[in-house]
């Protein structure tokens, strides 16, 4: 609205009072405030519609800046927490790729009594770099019901890596109602890389499973040419049950990946409706690509049950891809058919024999696990970090 155009008359604007005139003024000036104020909402609304449109973004409770220079430091339980969820809501920088973190100090999980993963499906991975620095996670403790990838980590894409990193003492039970269940003591699906790591504990796999569960002391699906796990170790026990299992000391299948130089004493069951796949390393390897080279199975035993049962001691179901250069404990229990290993040799599933008294005397493993490669070793004892 005009103010002016109110006082104007045919022959231009008339002449007011004093008091009118003043009125026109303070008019006319309200006019060009209301203008102002008009024009500054509809730059606010442009705003708060702007803002619901880009990523959430958070201000980081971590020190350090997520470079590789400068990594978010991870110090307490809480810290680990705030972690999952973070890169679960995929929470800008946390849930970009190559964003780096640092485990400062060993830490008890045991406050939080069902641990939810970091990064749980391909819609919310973890895409960074965890560098554990030698230290432990203890009282890790996962009652999953719901989730289908499960572990410290859920889902690891490619690019991502976690190293030097050890967890100690692990309960994790899976009872979730889902198509295929993919569950590890570092991660459910990995096709990233685990490097230097070990696990300890205990693994059980169960529910309402519609097809295949993928179960491994390390990675439950080592998945695509991306996924490697090397230098790792292994010791509990991992249990499962479900239509068709694979199931591993240290992944349950490998599907077009690497698992090298790792070692494991988990005792693996394998309970299935259809098929088992059992392995003291690896359940399934299959795709082309796919390795498993230069590991030991001192697994005490392994049992599968079902009614087609692939066993072996270093891979259980092999379908396609290569075994190279593996060893395995000769006295491993064969469940049920007690020690009945008919694929013996340093390339083929069930590995080369390796008896008590050697493991006992060479903490290398007959030179397996050195020093160079990053081992610890001492004769009477098994190869650490």
């Amino acid at each position: 609205m005009n103010i002016k155009k109110i006082f104007r008359s045919s022959s231009g604007l008339r002449k007011l009072p004093d008091y009118e005139n003043r009125i026109v003024y303070n008019a006319c000036k309200l006019q060009k405030i209301g203008d102002r104020l008009s024009g500054l909402i509809r730059g606010l609304s442009a705003g708060i519609v702007l803002m619901f449109l880009l990523p959430v973004v958070a201000k980081a409770n971590f020190e350090g800046s997520g470079t590789a220079s400068s990594p978010y430091l991870i110090k307490t339980p809480a810290d680990m927490a705030q972690l999952a969820t973070y890169v679960n809501a995929t929470t800008t920088p946390f849930s970009a790729a190559n964003t780096h973190y640092r485990l400062e100090n060993d830490i008890d999980m045991s406050e939080y009594q069902n641990w939810i993963p970091i990064g749980t499906v391909l819609g919310n991975p973890f895409r960074g770099i965890f560098n554990g620095m030698g230290n432990v996670i203890t009282g890790l403790r996962i009652n999953n019901t719901s989730l289908a990838n499960a572990g410290l980590f859920g889902y690891m894409v490619a690019g991502s890596a976690v190293s030097n990193l050890g967890i100690a003492e692990a309960v994790i039970v899976s009872t979730a109602n889902v198509e295929m269940a993919r569950v590890g003591g570092m991660v459910g699906y990995l096709a990233g890389s685990i490097t230097n790591c070990f696990f300890t504990g205990s693994i059980t796999v169960s529910g309402q499973i519609i097809y295949d569960a993928f179960v491994g002391g390390i990675g439950g699906d080592n998945n695509t040419a991306t996924g490697i796990v090397q230098n790792c170790y292994t010791m509990g026990a991992v249990t499962v049950t479900a239509p068709t299992v694979h199931a591993g000391g240290v992944v349950g299948r490998n599907n077009g990946s690497r698992v090298s130089n790792c070692w494991t004493t988990v005792a693996v069951t394998s309970m299935a409706i259809t098929t088992s796949n059992t392995g003291g390393i690896a359940g399934t390897n299959t795709a082309a690509a796919a390795t498993v080279s230069n590991n030991a199975a001192i697994n005490p035993s392994l049992s599968g049950l079902g009614s087609t049962q692939n066993k072996g001691r270093i891979v259980g179901n092999q379908v396609s891809g290569t075994i190279s250069n593996n060893i395995a404990f000769e006295d491993m229990i064969n469940l049920p058919n007690i020690n009945e290993w008919l694929n013996v040799g340093i390339n083929l599933k069930d590995g080369e024999n390796i008896n008590l008294s050697q493991i006992i005397a060479d903490g290398t493993l007959g030179g397996f696990f050195t020093e160079e490669d990053g081992w610890t070793t001492l004769d009477g004892k098994l190869p650490g970090f």
